[in-house]
C-alpha cells in the first residue's frame, strides 16, 4: 500500500482590527459589525484541512476561523487563541479570519494549509479586472472574492459570467460604486458620519459580507454574520446594481436598524429598513419609483392607498397594519417633515441609549424630530386618524410646538379640487399631509362652529380661545356663549389652544381643528380632572433578568389603583410563591390578596377606586427588585421580602420607615416646575396640561402652605385658579317684582347679542306704595342717560318695551332701585344660575365686556 503525503504551506498573516462599536450595539443597531473577516487567500478542497493559531502573545482575546462557501448547511466554525487548532468540512469552501475589535493590539496568524489548494481570485476595487479573471479562469476556481471599503463579497463559480458581463458597463467597479452609493446613502440617513460632532454618530468601518446560501430561508436574508441569497446564485440580489434592487437595499438596511423595532405601540420589524429602501428609490428612480418601486407595488399606487383608506375607515390601528401599509403611512411623514427629521431621530435615540436616558415609544419619537427639525410640522392630528399611539406627554409637547398641523389632503378636499391641488404641488400621493399655507392658494373657505360642551361654563368664560397655524395667530377671542363661530378659515388643519379653566381644571377632549371645505360643527368636551399625574405612583416587581411581571399604579389622576399581572412565569427558581399584593380599605376589609408563583402565574388586570384603598402590603422573595417609579430612597425598603404601605393623598407612606409622602410629592413638584420651564411656549401659554398638573399637585397640601407653593409656583401654574366671581355672566335678568310678586319691570342683558332689554309691563306695581316704589336708569358708555324709569307704586303703568346696543367693550351703567330689594329686587346670573348677594335698596352696576362690576 502506497501512502501520499501532501506537503504543507505555511503562511503568517497580521489580522487588522477594528475599534468596538460600542454606541451602535447599545443602540440596537448591528450594522453588520461581525460581517468583517480577512480572506486568507486560499480555496480549500472538500475534506482538507487548515490549521492555525495566534502567536502575538500580548493579545488575548479569541479569534474566529471561518470556511465558507455556499451552503450555511455545509460550513464551520471556530475560536481560536494561540493553541492549534484544527477545521475542516466536506465542501469546498473558502477560509475567512473574523475582522476583530480591539483597543490597539494587532493580532498575527500562523497558518497551514495543503501546497494543493487554489489561490483565491480577489479583486479589490480600482484593480486590473483582467488579471483576476485570468487567476480565476485559469485555476478554474470554484469562488472568487470582490471587495472594497464597504463590501465583501464571496462570488460562487456560477456567478463569475454575471460578474464578466459588466466589462461593456464599467467593469467590476460598477457593482462596487454601487454598494458605496447605497453605504453612504443609508450612513447619511442614519446619521452616522466618520467626523462625528456626537460620539454616538460615529461611523464604523467594518464591510458587509454578501454571499451565497443554498441553505436559507426565503429569497434572501440578513444575519449578524452576512447578508445571504438564498440560492446558490447571487446574481438577482448582489450583482444587479440598480436602484430597482429592492432585496439587495432591504437585507442591508436591516443592519440600520435600532433596538425600538419591536415598540409594543408600532411595531417596525421589517418596515424600518424599507424605510432607508424607499428613500433610496425615492432619489434614485424619481419619477419612474411609481412604476418600478416597492412602495408603490411597481405601478399599483390606488390600490396600496385603497387598502390603506379601508383600514382607516374600518378603524384598523396603524400597527396592524401590513408591512407596506405601513411603510406608506411613515413615507408620507417623512415627504412633508423633511427625511432630515428622520436623520434627527436616529440620533437622538442613539445618543439617548448612549447615556442612559429613557427614550419614548416609535411615534412619540419621530412626531418630535417632525416637529422640531426641517419642515416644523406636527403629524398628531394623523396619528389620531391612522389609531397611532401617542403619549400625553409628547401630546402636549406637539401641541406646543409652534410646528405646523398637517392632516391628507384627500381628508380636505374631494373632487376635481383635490386633483388640481394636488398636480399643483407635484404631491405624491392624494393622501399626502398638507398645511394651511400650503393649499391657501386655494382661497377656499369655510365657517366652523365650536360648541363648548363643559358642566360649569363660567371655567372657560370669557378666556382666550386661540386657533394657530404653527406659530400664526389665525384667530384670537374671548369665549363669550357655548357655541361660537369661526367664520372664513381657510381649509386645513390648525392647533386649538383652549382654556382649562379656573379653580376647576378640565381636560379639553379635541386640540385640534380640522377645517374643509363645507361648513362644520364641532363639539369640544371637557372632562373635568380629579387629580394630577405629579402625584402618581407606580410600583414594580421584577423577576428573572429584571423583567416586569407585576405592576401597581397608583394613578392619582384617575382616582385608580391598578394592578396588573404580565407573566406567566417570573421566575423559574421559585415554584411556590414568589410574590403577594394585599389591598385593604379603611375598615380592614380585604379588596385583593393576590399570589404570585414564579412558574405558573395566571395573567390578570384589577382596578380599584383609589379612595376605597387604604393599605397595601406587597411580599417579594427578592426585595431588591422591587422598584419604585418616580424613583425616591425611603420608600420601599429593598432589604426586606415584607414592604406595607398607607395609600395617602400624596402618595404611599412605608409603615415601617415611616417615610413622609409630602417631601417626596414636594420634589416631584419641583421636577415637573424645572421640566416645564425648559419648554418655552408651554410654558408661557396662560393655559397647559403641564401647568394644571403643578396646580392640582398643589392643591392637595392644606393652608397655608399651599398658598404659600402657589405663590412659590407662580410662574408654572395658570394666573386664572380663583374661582369666577359671582359678576362674571354673559347675561344677566334684572326683575323688579311688586304686589304679590308680580314682575311689573324687566331688564335682560346679554353680552352675546350685546343687547340691553327693558319691558314695563302693564298694571300697578304696589297699590300700598303712593310714593316712589322702583327707578331705572341707564347710562351708556359716553355717560348719556338714555332712560330714567320713576314708577310710583300705585300708579297703573302702561306697557312698554326698549332694546339698547350696547358696546361690547363695556362703560355703561345701570342704576337701580328698589324700595323693597330684600325679595322683590331679583338680580340673576343667568349663565351661572345663580343670584347676586347684593339686597340693598339702591344698586348700581357697571357693565364690563364679560359682565358687571358693582359701583360702591
Amino acid at each position: 500500500m502506497r501512502v501520499i503525503f501532501m506537503r504543507q504551506v505555511t503562511k503568517s498573516k497580521k489580522i487588522k482590527i477594528l475599534p468596538y462599536p460600542e454606541w451602535l450595539v447599545k443602540a440596537g443597531m448591528s450594522k453588520g459589525i461581525d460581517h468583517d473577516r480577512q480572506h486568507l487567500g486560499i480555496i480549500l478542497a472538500a475534506g482538507e484541512m487548515i490549521k492555525v493559531r495566534q502567536v502575538n502573545a500580548e493579545y488575548k482575546e479569541k479569534l474566529k476561523l471561518y470556511l465558507l462557501n455556499d451552503n450555511k448547511n455545509t460550513q464551520r466554525s471556530i475560536s481560536f487563541n494561540t493553541d492549534w487548532i484544527e477545521l475542516s468540512v466536506d465542501a469546498i469552501s473558502v477560509p475567512f479570519i473574523n475582522t476583530p475589535y480591539s483597543d490597539g493590539i494587532i493580532p498575527e496568524i500562523v497558518f497551514e494549509y495543503p501546497d494543493t489548494s487554489k489561490l483565491l481570485p480577489v479583486y479589490e476595487k480600482g484593480e486590473d479586472e483582467s488579471i483576476f479573471f485570468e487567476s480565476w479562469d485559469k485555476q478554474n476556481a470554484e469562488f472568487g472574492v470582490v471587495e472594497s471599503e464597504y463590501v465583501i463579497i464571496l462570488i460562487p463559480e456560477v456567478s463569475k459570467d454575471r460578474l464578466k458581463s459588466f466589462s461593456t458597463s464599467g467593469g467590476i467597479d460598477t457593482v462596487l460604486g454601487f454598494y458605496q452609493d447605497i453605504f453612504s446613502f443609508n450612513n447619511s440617513l442614519a446619521g452616522l458620519s466618520f467626523e462625528p460632532q456626537r460620539y454616538s454618530d460615529g461611523n464604523t468601518r467594518n464591510r458587509y459580507f454578501a454571499k451565497a446560501d443554498k441553505g436559507g430561508g426565503g429569497a434572501a436574508y440578513y444575519s449578524n454574520n452576512w447578508i445571504a441569497s438564498s440560492s446558490g446564485s447571487i446574481n438577482t440580489f448582489w450583482l444587479s446594481p440598480n436602484a430597482t434592487n429592492w432585496g439587495c437595499l432591504h437585507e442591508i438596511a436591516h443592519g440600520y436598524q435600532g433596538g425600538f423595532i419591536d415598540d409594543k405601540y408600532f411595531s417596525t420589524r421589517e418596515v424600518w429598513n424599507n424605510i432607508y429602501a424607499a428613500c433610496y428609490q425615492d432619489v434614485m428612480l424619481g419619477a419612474e419609483k411609481f412604476n418600478k418601486g416597492w412602495l408603490y407595488n411597481f405601478g399599483k399606487q390606488k390600490e396600496v392607498e385603497k387598502s390603506i383608506l379601508n383600514n382607516i375607515n374600518n378603524g384598523k390601528e396603524v400597527n396592524a397594519w401590513g408591512e407596506r401599509s405601513k411603510l406608506y403611512f411613515i413615507m408620507l411623514m417623512l415627504e412633508k417633515a423633511g427625511v432630515n427629521c428622520f436623520t434627527h431621530f436616529n440620533q437622538i435615540y442613539r445618543e439617548r441609549k448612549n447615556t442612559d436616558q429613557s427614550v419614548g415609544s416609535v411615534l412619540d419619537m419621530l412626531s418630535n424630530s417632525f416637529a422640531t427639525v426641517e419642515n416644523r410640522v406636527d403629524v398628531t392630528l394623523f396619528l389620531q386618524m391612522v389609531g397611532g399611539h401617542i403619549s400625553k406627554n409628547q401630546y402636549q409637547r406637539n401641541l406646543f410646538s409652534h410646528a405646523k398641523a398637517v392632516y391628507p389632503l384627500n381628508q380636505l378636499l374631494q373632487g376635481d379640487e383635490l386633483t388640481a391641488v394636488k398636480k399643483t404641488l407635484d404631491l405624491n400621493s392624494e393622501l399626502s399631509l398638507v398645511d394651511v399655507d400650503s393649499i391657501e392658494f386655494t382661497d377656499i373657505k369655510s365657517n366652523l362652529t365650536l360648541q363648548f360642551s363643559i358642566d360649569d361654563f363660567a371655567q372657560i368664560y370669557g378666556e382666550e380661545l386661540l386657533i394657530l397655524n404653527g406659530d400664526n395667530y389665525v384667530y384670537n377671542q374671548s369665549i363669550m356663549d357655548k357655541k361660537q363661530t369661526l367664520y372664513n378659515l381657510p381649509v386645513g388643519a390648525y392647533t386649538l389652544r383652549i382654556p382649562t379653566g379656573r379653580n376647576k381644571k378640565y381636560a379639553p377632549q379635541i386640540n385640534y381643528l380640522i377645517v374643509k371645505n363645507e361648513d362644520s360643527q364641532t363639539q369640544v368636551d371637557f372632562v373635568h380632572r380629579i387629580g394630577s399625574p405629579i402625584v402618581s405612583q407606580k410600583i414594580s416587581l421584577q423577576g428573572l433578568n429584571d423583567y416586569t411581571f407585576a405592576t401597581i399604579f397608583f394613578d392619582q389622576e384617575n382616582d385608580t389603583v391598578s394592578v396588573d399581572i404580565t407573566k406567566t412565569k417570573p421566575h423559574y427558581h421559585f415554584p411556590g410563591m414568589y410574590a403577594r399584593i394585599r389591598i385593604k380599605d379603611k375598615d380592614n376589609n380585604e379588596l385583593l390578596n393576590e399570589v404570585i408563583t414564579g412558574t405558573n402565574q395566571s395573567l390578570s388586570k384589577n382596578d380599584f377606586p383609589l379612595s376605597s384603598c387604604y393599605v397595601i402590603d406587597i411580599f417579594h422573595k427578592e426585595p431588591g427588585r422591587v422598584k419604585l417609579t418616580p424613583a425616591y430612597k425611603g420608600v420601599i425598603d429593598n432589604k426586606s421580602s415584607y414592604n406595607e404601605f398607607i395609600i395617602t393623598p400624596y402618595g404611599l407612606q412605608n409603615i415601617k420607615l415611616n417615610n413622609d409622602p409630602k417631601v417626596f410629592l414636594l420634589e416631584n413638584i419641583k421636577s415637573a416646575a424645572e421640566m416645564l420651564r425648559s419648554h418655552p411656549i408651554m410654558w408661557h401659554a396662560n393655559f397647559s396640561e403641564a401647568k394644571d398638573n403643578i396646580y392640582l399637585a398643589i392643591d392637595i397640601f392644606p393652608s397655608p402652605q399651599k398658598e404659600g407653593l402657589l405663590e412659590q409656583y407662580a410662574d408654572c401654574i395658570s394666573s386664572y385658579y380663583e374661582k369666577p366671581n359671582e359678576d362674571l355672566g354673559n347675561a344677566f335678568s334684572f326683575i323688579f317684582k311688586g304686589i304679590n310678586d308680580r314682575e311689573f319691570l324687566t331688564t335682560k342683558l346679554n353680552l352675546v347679542t350685546k343687547k340691553l332689554e327693558v319691558k314695563i309691563v302693564s298694571g300697578t306695581p304696589h297699590s300700598g306704595f303712593k310714593r316712589t316704589y322702583a327707578v331705572l336708569r341707564y347710562f351708556n358708555a359716553d355717560g348719556n342717560e338714555l332712560l330714567n324709569l320713576d314708577i310710583i307704586g300705585s300708579k297703573k303703568q302702561a306697557g312698554q318695551e326698549w332694546v339698547f346696543p350696547i358696546s361690547g367693550y363695556g362703560g355703561e351703567k345701570l342704576y337701580l332701585q328698589h324700595v323693597e330689594p330684600k325679595n322683590r329686587l331679583v338680580i340673576t346670573n343667568i349663565m351661572q344660575g345663580i343670584r347676586l348677594s347684593s339686597r340693598t335698596s339702591i344698586q348700581t352696576y357697571e357693565i364690563e365686556s364679560l359682565g358687571l362690576s358693582r359701583c360702591t
